[in-house]
C-alpha cells in the first residue's frame, strides 16, 4: 500500500468531499503484490565479498615465523604402454607332391617350374597317353619335362593344354633300334699238354695234331 499527498488550490472535484477552497488532502492505495515482488529484486543492493584485512606488522625483534615447505604427494607411476607385437610372418604352404601314376603326376608338376602351366585334370587325363609314349620310348621323365618347360613364348599362355599336347605330339622321338646279334666270341688259346702247341679251345688239352696221333696208337 501506498500513500500520497497532495495540496493546491481548487475543489478536489470528488462527489461527497465537501473539502475547502485552498486544498485537501488525498490518500491513493495501490494493491498489486505481483508489481511489488517484482521491484523487490531491482531495489536489492548487490552484496559486496569481504575484504581481508593484511596481518598486522610482527613487533620490532620478533622474526616472523617461516612455514616449513611440505613435502610433494607421491605421484603414482603411470602404466607403461603395450608394446605391439609384431605379427608372425607368414610362411607360404608347400606345394603338395603330386601323386599317382608317372605321367598324371608329371604333368601336374609342370606348374612348380611354370606358373602359367595350370592344368585342369580334364587336361592331365587328355595328355597322360601322349607322355605315356614318350617313356616306353625308353625317355627319362626328366626329359620330358624339360621338353615340355624349355623355350616356352613370353606372356601370357591361354592355352597350355594345347601347347603341351603339341609338343608331345610333334616332338615324339622314334623308338629305338633293335640291336642286331653279336658276333660269337671265339675260345681262347690254350697250351697243347703234348707238343707245347698254342691252339684254340674252349678247355686246355691236346691239339689236333696230338688228338690224331693218340687216336691212331689206340687204334693200333
Amino acid at each position: 500500500m501506498r500513500s500520497t499527498s497532495w495540496s493546491g488550490t481548487g475543489i478536489c472535484g470528488v462527489r461527497g468531499c465537501g473539502c475547502r477552497p485552498g486544498g485537501c488532502t488525498t490518500t491513493e492505495s495501490f494493491n498489486n503484490p505481483p508489481a511489488m515482488r517484482a521491484e523487490a529484486p531491482r531495489q536489492a543492493a548487490p552484496a559486496c565479498a569481504p575484504v581481508r584485512e593484511a596481518p598486522p606488522p610482527p613487533p620490532p625483534g620478533v622474526e616472523r615465523p617461516v612455514a616449513e615447505p611440505t613435502a610433494p604427494e607421491p605421484v603414482a607411476p603411470r602404466p607403461a604402454p603395450r608394446q605391439q607385437l609384431a605379427a608372425p610372418a607368414r610362411v607360404p604352404k608347400p606345394v603338395p607332391v603330386p601323386t599317382g601314376p608317372v605321367p598324371a603326376a608329371l604333368l601336374a608338376d609342370l606348374r612348380r617350374h611354370d606358373p602359367r602351366l595350370l592344368l585342369s585334370q580334364r587336361d592331365i587325363a587328355r595328355l597322360s597317353p601322349a607322355v605315356d609314349a614318350w617313356l616306353e620310348r625308353g625317355i627319362a621323365p626328366d626329359a620330358v619335362r624339360r621338353t615340355l618347360t624349355a623355350a616356352l613364348p613370353a606372356g601370357q599362355l591361354h592355352h597350355p593344354a594345347g601347347l603341351l599336347g603339341h609338343r608331345l605330339t610333334e616332338l615324339l622321338p622314334p623308338p629305338l633300334p633293335v640291336a642286331a646279334p653279336s658276333a660269337p666270341r671265339p675260345d681262347p688259346f690254350q697250351t697243347c699238354d703234348g707238343c707245347d702247341l698254342a691252339f684254340r679251345a674252349p678247355e686246355p688239352g691236346l691239339c689236333s695234331g696230338c688228338t690224331h696221333e693218340a687216336a691212331a696208337l689206340t687204334a693200333a
